[in-house]
């Protein structure tokens, strides 16, 4: 049988820009300019000088992250990426404090950068260059979860998907994802708890959760918590996957149809249930999600029906004890 990786369909976390920034500083469209920021230069003149760097840097990282298109642009969000983990790194303690202390706009920059920076002794001010960190901006990171401004929580929440680790703390993370009112953090939170998932990390309480998420309004958090119940191993869940793969988006109903393929490839016990929610489901999706539906049949039975075998489809996932 071949051996079937569980490709992840997901979609972009949710960046949120500062809200105090003008929005004509912000590429849009496939044509963007050239950033206001320059690479691995010496430290700012100033803190607000640093805040401005990292926000531009940021507007025009994230537009790169879903219309770079050639090695070029590729390259370019490549440095803008450098750029930003090196004065997230070397200006640490200063992001900590605006994002325990500052004002909304500086909290919601300094969360999102702070997913970048590495803990590592590096001078954290250009200005004395015997103030150095050991810190962990994982705690701080956490603590700004409960931040009364939502476009903070969403930056904070994206950049612990960036730091995910095992050792992540991910009770907050799991709230947020079951009952928080904004949709930028629940996407951000269930692709964070994706990330720590991945890393190894099996959270107590959150199979129910992402159970329930699998019908959130957000398709993104949707695809997300797909991808966890597979990698969970949460079989309570595949009728409720099966759902998923009528889905309205393309994303999540992929997401499910890859997960259950991949669920029941690694567990001869379910197998049968993974196959027949797939066949079942064939006269009832998309035409684009059907051929998904078809790929992960074949991958799953190691033979090929046909196209238009929906009959012999599900003849054989029925056949499966």
């Amino acid at each position: 049988m071949r051996t079937l990786r569980l490709v992840l369909a997901t979609s972009l976390p949710i960046l949120v820009a500062c809200s105090s920034t003008p929005k004509d500083d912000a590429p849009s469209g496939s044509k963007l300019g050239k950033p206001s920021v320059s690479l691995g230069a010496e430290g700012e003149t100033d803190a607000s000088d640093l805040f401005i760097r990292l926000d531009l840097a940021q507007r025009y990282w994230s537009n790169l992250q879903i219309t770079a298109k050639d090695n070029t642009e590729k390259h370019r969000a490549s440095k803008i990426e450098e750029d930003i983990r090196f004065r997230a790194t070397r200006h640490q303690a200063d992001l900590i404090q605006a994002l325990e202390t500052g004002p909304p706009s500086q909290r919601q920059i300094a969360a999102f950068a702070l997913g970048f920076s590495e803990i590592r002794q590096l001078p954290s001010d250009a200005r004395d260059k015997k103030r150095s960190h050991r810190i962990d901006p994982v705690g701080p990171l956490t603590a700004a979860l409960q931040d009364p401004v939502p476009q903070v929580v969403a930056n904070a929440a994206y950049a612990l998907g960036l730091k995910a680790t095992s050792s992540v703390p991910t009770s907050q993370l799991i709230q947020l994802l079951a009952s928080s009112p904004d949709t930028q953090v629940r996407n951000n939170a269930s692709w964070a708890l994706l990330r720590i998932v991945t890393s190894g990390a099996r959270p107590e309480g959150l199979a129910p959760v992402v159970r329930r998420a699998l019908s959130d309004s957000e398709h993104g958090v949707r695809s997300h918590s797909a991808q966890m119940i597979a990698l969970l191993m949460d079989f309570d869940s595949i009728d409720d996957l099966a759902q998923v793969l009528r889905d309205e988006k393309n994303l999540p109903a992929a997401a499910a149809s890859r997960c259950l393929t991949f669920m029941g490839h690694r567990s001869k016990e379910h197998l049968g249930r993974c196959a027949r929610a797939l066949a079942t489901a064939l006269p009832e999706v998309r035409p684009a999600v059907r051929t998904w539906v078809l790929a992960d049949l074949v991958a799953l039975a190691d033979r090929n029906y046909g196209d238009d075998a929906d009959d012999e489809w599900l003849r054989w996932a029925n056949d499966i004890p």
